[in-house]
């Protein structure tokens, strides 16, 4: 028997099973339909930076770290975890202030690490430091204008006699 894993899909709520090995494949929520999982986030330059956010189509998040930086390696996984989860909706990329100056230079980054949040190509927020995931999670729906997940659903108590 396969090895099964359970995703909440963030847009619905809805909690899905699949196959470990089918991970590769995308796997889509059965009731929404919209991808369970998505990639990396990007590492980009200042050119890189400009056409992200010159492509104006949703949320684009940006985590400014630098590799020396201890509460940056701490949130890296925490960010990660996030562009695999939203990466359907929300964009996410990297900035590594020790190798790109110019964009953390023009939005005035001066602690890491910073996320800033763009929408239509300007910024609406950021937030200095690093968060836990259910923070970062409230933090990217509030700024992508995602609805905020459901609880979970308790299980039914079993029927007597069953």
């Amino acid at each position: 028997m396969a090895d099964l894993m359970q995703k909440r899909c963030l847009y619905c709520g809805t909690w899905n099973q699949f196959p470990e090995a089918r991970l590769a494949d995308g796997p889509k929520c059965g009731e929404c339909k919209l991808p369970l999982v998505a990639g990396p986030p990007a590492a980009l330059d200042d050119a890189g930076f400009a056409a992200e956010l010159a492509r104006n189509d949703g949320t684009l998040i940006v985590d400014f770290w630098a590799t020396w930086c201890g509460p940056c390696r701490s949130f890296g996984p925490v960010f990660r975890q996030a562009a695999a989860d939203y990466g359907v909706r929300v964009r996410f990329a990297t900035i590594d202030v020790d190798t790109v100056s110019g964009t953390p230079q023009r939005y005035n980054v001066g602690s890491i690490p910073t996320m800033m949040a763009f929408r239509d190509g300007r910024e609406v927020d950021r937030v200095i430091g690093g968060l836990t995931g259910a923070q970062l999670d409230r933090w990217i729906r509030g700024v992508a204008g995602l609805p905020p997940l459901p609880d979970k659903p308790r299980p039914r108590p079993p029927r007597p006699g069953h």
